[in-house]
């Protein structure tokens, strides 16, 4: 369990100190290697290839043709995508944590998911719980999909509709 417990802690610290800092997710895209936002434009593409994912996907090949990108830049493909829509569609993605943690976490959602469905295995195993209660797991993606630098595991009496 001490594994799963430190897989979610790292990639806790790697976006917590993303979460309120624009100019250091800039700074942190701009070192992204070239094959793995490769393999993040393709996970984009498999996903909704609408609205945001579409500034994301912008900002991805972007990165790939010049090598770097700049709030300027970002601003400019984000105001060029809005105006594509009859209503703002960037409105609640107000910070550059909520638009590109994915960019930073792609590659981690299925470690993350997998040991905190092992720790939640484990507690219900040892504790005795099984058939009693349902486990809920929520990532970094977070319950709303904005991104988040924690991440929770519910458990809860089966007999409820929901954690």
């Amino acid at each position: 369990m001490e594994k799963n417990i430190f897989t979610v802690i790292d990639v806790a610290k790697r976006l917590g100190e993303l979460i309120d800092n624009d100019e250091l997710v800039v700074e942190r895209l701009n070192e992204l290697d070239k094959q793995n936002i490769k393999l993040y434009c393709g996970d984009l593409k498999s996903r909704n290839p609408e609205k945001i994912n579409q500034i994301r996907l912008k900002v991805a090949n972007h990165l790939l043709k010049e090598g770097s990108i700049d709030k300027d830049t970002i601003e400019s493909i984000k105001l060029e995508e809005n105006q594509q829509h009859p209503t703002n569609i960037v409105h609640a993605w107000n910070t550059y944590f909520k638009l590109f943690y994915t960019f930073f976490y792609f590659k981690h959602r299925s470690d993350v998911s997998k040991s905190l469905k092992n720790i939640a295995d484990t507690l219900v195993r040892d504790l005795g719980l099984e058939g009693v209660v349902k486990t809920k797991v929520v990532g970094f993606d977070g319950s709303q999909f904005f991104g988040s630098d924690n991440a929770w595991i519910a458990i809860y009496n089966s007999k409820q509709p929901s954690q």
